[in-house]
This record gives C-alpha cells, sequence and structure tokens, in this order.
C-alpha cells in the first residue's frame, strides 16, 4: 500500500512542479508570480489541494507548523486569486491520463481511496462477506 501511495504523491508532485514550471497560463496576469513570496505556487497548490473542512487560519497552522513560514490568511487569500481555476483542472486531468491504468494492491485489490475517505460498497447479497445471523438479519462483514 506504501508504494502504491508512495507513487501517487510522486505523480501529483511532478505535476505541480510541471504547472509550477508554466504558471503564467494559469494565473490572471503576467506579473503574477514574479516575485518570491513566503507562499510560493508549488505551496500554494498543495495547500489548496490539501485543505480539509477547517478554518482557513487552522489549515494554514496545520501545512505550516513552523511560525517563520506561515502565512496570513490573508497573504493566502491574495495568492490564490492570483490563479485561474484551470490550473487545478489541467492538474486533475493530467493525473488521470497518466494513471490511467488501475494498479492493484497485493495484485488483487483495487484502490479506490487513499486520502482516508470512506467508501461505502454496493450491498451485494450473495458476497462471501455476508453473515445471516440466527434471527434473519443479515450484516456486511467488513
Amino acid at each position: 500500500m506504501k508504494s502504491l501511495h508512495s507513487n501517487i504523491l510522486k505523480l501529483m508532485d511532478n505535476i505541480i512542479n510541471k504547472i509550477a514550471t508554466n504558471i503564467h497560463a494559469f494565473s490572471v496576469s503576467d506579473q503574477a508570480f514574479t516575485r518570491c513570496r513566503k507562499l510560493n505556487v508549488v505551496d500554494l497548490i498543495r495547500l489548496i489541494l490539501n485543505m480539509g473542512a477547517g478554518s482557513l487560519n487552522s489549515e494554514i497552522f496545520h501545512a505550516f507548523p513552523n511560525i517563520n513560514s506561515r502565512m496570513t490568511a490573508s497573504a493566502f487569500e491574495q495568492q490564490k486569486a492570483k490563479l485561474k481555476p484551470e490550473c487545478f483542472k489541467e492538474i486533475m486531468a493530467e493525473l488521470s491520463q497518466a494513471n490511467n491504468a488501475p494498479q492493484l494492491l497485493d495484485d488483487k485489490y483495487l484502490v479506490v481511496a487513499i486520502d482516508g475517505s470512506d467508501f461505502n460498497q454496493p450491498f451485494n447479497p450473495k458476497s462471501e462477506n455476508v453473515v445471516q445471523t440466527k434471527d434473519g438479519r443479515t450484516y456486511r462483514r467488513l
């Protein structure tokens, strides 16, 4: 599992770095991302893609635990405003194209999610993981 996870993260990093080298195609002006800022374009994209459901300040805090590398929420918003939505469409399109052949975990399991999310499979009464109790109730074994 770890190698599959690492491969996808390496692929995502390569795609983000490729986008960053051509960031002017995905920014609102040619002047955007030309100056050296505390929040560079690679860190900005990673932060946006990794954000959870917390407040903006808490997400920044978790992404940048070192106070010297942390920026304000206002600085984040200003940098984010420089990006076009097409940037993320391109990242997802490249990730989908590069990973079109399904990789199997242990050569038999298809990994549906690796980000900690749950995947609720449709109920199949003929599955070997279904257990029926004496009172007739049916449960799926996890």
